[in-house]
């Protein structure tokens, strides 16, 4: 109980933390010239024509019409479709990667490697998200302090349908694998939606709210090979609830400041809640390129976890690049 509600009051201090037109005037139109006075022509006869009135003037040509201005699109992987009038119609593509790498030696000698790529694609009203993270970290500790060698990975496909500037409907699809803790599989499906709370040029707060479930696999062979005995259920499902709130910040041109943090209570009393907290920062390069440093925490609290003898929370300090296209 206590755990879960520094996790609820985790998520809370977040989000509680991130929280032309010109009119052209119109011209008059000049009078028209008057036809100076002419005299009565003689009659005519029938082989006559009749020319037209002196002084009168050709009627105009009907001006051209101005060329529509192109709409500006920019960053539009940060914006709601609806901020475009008309909605954008082509096809949008946008593709960013992480390559992280960290080495040590001396009292403590290995290394960590870490891969984020995302893939952003947007027809209309509808943006579908793609994410693959995989981190590997192989250390051993000096001191007899033992090491740790593990693997975690992340495939998310999520995708958002915007109903207003402020509301989008959302969707998705996460398979999660930490071989720290024994987990080859945590497949989870949502639904919900999301909301902007605030934005403006510098910031964008968002809070998304939905249900999904989830089914866990644990990993059998090598929980048998531990050297005590542990009784659990290998393949877990149940219902949860889940949050997820953002941050962006641009506090300057020179540096960007993204949290996210994530929440997850399964209805489940045994599988416990989850919860994650993402910090970066960005210095820009280029326009393609930045430096980013990165620090995540993750806490899986259920008592599987706790039976397998494994701290609940890991947390992990990142330097890499990012390259945006």
């Amino acid at each position: 109980m206590i755990r879960t509600t520094a996790a609820a009051s985790a998520l809370v201090v977040c989000l509680a933390m991130s929280l032309h037109a010109v009119q052209s005037d119109s011209q008059n139109p000049s009078d028209e010239p008057q036809p100076p006075a002419v005299t009565q022509p003689p009659p005519q006869t029938a082989n006559t024509q009749q020319a037209p009135p002196a002084g009168t003037q050709p009627a105009p040509a009907a001006a051209a019409p101005a060329a529509a201005k192109k709409q500006e699109i920019g960053k539009w992987w940060e914006k709601s479709s609806r901020e475009y009038s008309p909605l954008l119609p082509q096809w949008l593509f946008h593709a960013e990667g992480t390559l992280s790498y960290m080495n040590a030696s001396g009292n403590a000698s290995g290394s960590t490697f870490d891969t984020t790529d995302r893939l952003d694609v947007r027809k209309d009203r509808c943006t579908i998200h793609s994410f693959i993270q995989w981190s590997r970290q192989d250390m051993v500790y000096g001191f007899g302090q033992g090491g740790v060698d593990y693997t975690q990975r992340t495939l998310r496909e999520q995708v958002d349908c915007d109903t207003s500037k402020t509301f989008m409907l959302v969707g998705g699809i996460e398979d999660y694998q930490n071989t720290l803790w024994y987990m080859d599989k945590r497949l989870k499906v949502y639904v919900g939606e999301a909301a902007t709370l605030f934005e403006n040029e510098k910031q964008q707060l968002t809070f998304t709210g939905g249900v999904g479930h989830v089914d866990f696999t644990f990993d059998r062979a090598r929980i048998l090979q531990l050297p005590f005995p542990v009784n659990i259920d290998y393949n877990p499902s149940s219902g949860a609830a889940l949050g997820i709130q953002t941050w962006r910040w641009k506090a300057s041109s020179r540096f960007i400041f993204n949290e996210v943090a994530t929440y997850m209570k399964y209805f489940g009393s045994y599988l416990g809640d989850n919860w994650a907290i993402n910090l970066s920062g960005e210095v820009p390069i280029d326009k393609r390129f930045s430096f980013q440093v990165t620090y995540r925490i993750q806490d899986q609290a259920n008592s599987i976890v706790k039976a397998l003898h494994v701290f609940e929370q890991d947390r992990a300090f990142l330097v890499g690049v990012k390259a945006s296209m």
